[in-house]
């Protein structure tokens, strides 16, 4: 299906505004770190509500029902989805607008991975792990990298992204053409060929 189309399919069915910029984040909603990226997202957003944006959270855990209550005030802003399969979650990585994700002591993003496959712009900390799967020029990432504990630099980076499509689907090329180039089965495919052919000449 196309973009255009899943877009209004979802935004029918779950009562999203269409025409806003949608936010996905895609974590489980327990208590530590998880918590922390969330509550540090929140604060971001909440100085962004002069602005039109929907956020989409799927995950679920322990810490839901506080993190809930905490969002109170943006209730017709935020729209939660629970826990979803792969399967489930790729309709949403197709139709959002972008990933934000503060990753907070996180080692590796998964979910951030699996977004730009789908070229969507990314806003996430700067962990090691996280870094790993951009590239280093900031001119070909797919999305911004946020030095911890930088609250105003990351509101910064999501005014951009929610102000300025030409700016996401630029980020979302950057995002797609490296994680395929990089990231994909065929990528590794390659890597491990350039490994191992060396390895077998040997045994030769």
């Amino acid at each position: 299906m196309a973009r255009p189309s899943l877009r209004q399919q979802l935004a029918q069915r779950y009562r999203i505004p269409e025409q806003q910029p949608w936010l996905l984040s895609v974590a489980m909603v327990r208590p530590g770190d998880k918590l922390a990226s969330y509550r540090y997202l929140l604060h971001c957003l909440q100085t962004l509500t002069d602005l039109p944006w929907q956020w989409i959270v799927i995950g679920e855990g322990q810490a839901l029902a506080q993190l809930q209550k905490e969002t109170s005030d943006l209730s017709h802003r935020v729209h939660w989805l629970g826990k979803l399969t792969t399967e489930q979650i790729t309709p949403w990585l197709r139709a959002c607008d972008l990933m934000a994700w503060p990753a907070i002591n996180e080692a590796l993003g998964m979910a951030i991975l699996e977004a730009q496959m789908h070229g969507l712009p990314v806003i996430t900390g700067a962990t090691p792990g996280v870094c790993s799967l951009f590239a280093d020029s900031p001119n070909k990432r797919g999305g911004f990298i946020i030095p911890q504990q930088q609250p105003d630099t990351f509101k910064q980076g999501l005014f951009k992204l929610l102000t300025q499509p030409s700016l996401r689907q630029q980020l979302s090329h950057h995002a797609q053409q490296w994680s395929h180039q990089h990231h994909s089965l065929l990528a590794a495919a390659n890597q491990l060929n350039q490994w191992l052919t060396p390895l077998i000449g040997k045994a030769d």
